[in-house]
């Protein structure tokens, strides 16, 4: 009955217990180099010296990310990033443009994805610092770090039978920001996702640092050793990603529960229950929905409610338990308590049922239109004739009986239908008494029978 961690919110796919990394077949020879290229007016104009060095990392033919480079005057290294495209007509603008970009390298992690996890990391030189080492990487370019675009690109992954993402993320608040915001579009597509910890992998990681400052610090560390590494990074972002569900699943779980209290209690089963308990008021009795008969209410002893009662709150307080590690414990009196409660929030009247609708196995037949509706508990019906309901029944046999008990007098079996039929639709308004007189064997007794059946 209560409900289970997870229900309200996605999450991320749980990850499987091998984790290979996606690899190339063989360290790229194909990185981005920084060239000496001529500086555009307008890019000087906003402070890029023409003696800056540029590197270029294509998303596309016709798509692509410049790095400017420079030392300034005082000696200290400076960097800017634009964005460029090559438009139909071959001419060339520093702008996005309208054509949709894609992840980078992201055609290449879809060839080499399959049953492996991709890396994801920060910007487009980790992403070659990876694909050196013969790791499959992807990135975002700047104005694309948006849940909608991370998603789409992530489910490219998935349907080329990826098991889930790796993400190395920059060693500062920013990077903890993106990994977050990667995190979330997994969980949109249902995608396992992992999130490294730069410390895990180089305990000496600087502020700000990244995948390409560790490996720089390691040159000669092989592609088996960096994998090693990571793998063993990964164990440890597995082990931090257990650990966050299980807080997770035990809020959620004291989340859907109600306080220790009669009150609150009372108030959580009454939304539970409602529709499927009740207490009648004037007759003093409680009823179930289909308790007996399925879409009838049926009346349910004071002990059994007191049983379900109990039994409900067993479950919150085990609950409780296994989220907050200490079990409440209940008396007698907070049982009675949380009924009596419960008594108020779930009353309901005797005149409260549904008018002009008899009760049967298969349904509630409107009396005028002789229309069959589904049973449901806002009918409040307490009663059912134990038969379905057969639009193509007819009552020759009884009809035929009755005219042979009364002599062929069409008026006198007409009449009995008439008063079987107030029995049968309860219309005790019409306050009429039937006498039956007659001499023996002339059917009294079997259309007694009859009535009630």
């Amino acid at each position: 009955g209560i409900p289970s961690a997870g229900d309200c919110r996605k999450k991320s796919a749980k990850p499987s217990s091998e984790i290979k990394l996606a690899q190339l077949n063989s360290p790229a020879c194909d990185c981005p180099q920084p060239e000496k290229r001529p500086i555009p007016e307008w890019l000087q104009k906003q402070g890029v010296p023409a003696e800056a060095i540029e590197t270029r990392y294509w998303y596309s033919k016709t798509q692509w990310v410049s790095r400017f480079e420079w030392i300034n005057s005082d000696g200290k290294s400076e960097k800017t990033i634009r964005q460029g495209h090559t438009k139909s007509n071959g001419l060339v603008q520093w702008k996005k443009g309208s054509k949709e970009w894609r992840a980078y390298r992201l055609s290449e992690a879809v060839k080499h994805c399959h049953k492996q996890w991709v890396l994801g990391v920060e910007g487009e030189e980790c992403v070659e610092t990876a694909r050196r080492k013969a790791l499959s990487a992807i990135t975002w370019q700047g104005s694309n770090w948006d849940k909608k675009t991370i998603a789409s690109d992530l489910t490219k992954l998935k349907d080329s039978g990826a098991r889930g993402l790796v993400y190395f993320p920059d060693h500062d608040e920013t990077g903890k920001k993106k990994a977050e915001l990667v995190k979330q579009a997994c969980q949109e597509v249902n995608l396992s996702c992992l999130v490294l910890s730069p410390t895990d992998v180089w305990s000496k990681m600087p502020e700000k640092g990244d995948i390409t400052d560790w490996i720089e610090a390691h040159p000669h560390l092989s592609t088996d050793e960096l994998i090693k590494r990571l793998e063993s990074a990964v164990v440890k972002a597995a082990a931090r990603y257990e650990q966050e569900q299980s807080e997770q699943e035990k809020a959620e779980r004291l989340a859907n529960l109600p306080n220790w209290s009669q009150s609150d209690i009372a108030d959580y089963l009454a939304e539970k229950y409602q529709g499927q308990l009740a207490w009648n008021t004037e007759l003093q009795e409680w009823y179930r929905y289909s308790l007996v008969n399925k879409g009838i209410w049926g009346k349910g002893s004071t002990e059994k409610i007191g049983k379900l009662v109990k039994s409900e709150i067993g479950e919150i307080a085990s609950e409780i338990g296994r989220a907050s590690k200490k079990k409440p414990t209940y008396t007698i009196s907070f049982v009675n308590g949380v009924t009596a409660l419960l008594k108020l929030d779930l009353e309901i009247d005797r005149r409260d049922e549904a008018e002009g609708l008899l009760p049967m196995l298969t349904g509630d037949l409107n009396h005028k239109t002789r229309q069959l509706l589904p049973h449901s508990p806002n009918h409040r019906l307490t009663w059912c004739l134990p038969y379905k309901y057969n639009v193509l029944a007819t009552c020759e046999p009884i009809q035929e009986w009755l005219l042979e008990m009364c002599g062929g007098d069409r008026q006198i079996v007409q009449l009995l239908r008439a008063y079987l039929l107030g029995i049968v639709t309860g219309r005790t308004d019409w306050q009429k008494d039937l006498e039956l007189v007659g001499a023996g064997g002339t059917g009294k007794s079997t259309l007694t029978r009859l009535a009630p059946a």
